[in-house]
């Protein structure tokens, strides 16, 4: 009897801390903004692209992290060939707008 009781109780207890932290983690996540806003999440980028795939790798990371739904957009800010193509395979292999810093920046 006394097992079932202390089973019970432990039971209840984590039933409660999980709702607990259920309700501290609802109350503060970030809010989606209505309507029609977008969110991006973009990295600029420039000559040889050598870290461009970690970068990339880390945006994603934010981005599953944040919980929120944002795209993620690569911006050649002066790209190398050999950059830009690493830019164009990444983009199109993980799903990532890929645009022009003149395009954003108004240069």
């Amino acid at each position: 009897m006394e097992i079932s009781v202390n089973i019970a109780v432990l039971a209840g207890a984590l039933g409660g801390g999980a709702a607990l932290v259920w309700l501290i983690r609802r109350l503060t996540a970030p809010r989606v903004p209505d309507g029609d806003t977008a969110l991006y999440l973009a990295a600029a980028v420039g000559g040889q692209g050598g870290q461009l795939q970690q970068t990339v790798s880390y945006l994603e990371k934010l981005r599953r992290d944040s919980g929120l739904p944002m795209e993620l957009v690569i911006i050649d800010t002066g790209l190398e060939p050999e950059g830009r193509r690493i830019a164009e395979i990444e983009a199109r292999r993980r799903g990532i707008t890929l645009c022009r810093g003149k395009d954003i920046f108004n240069e």
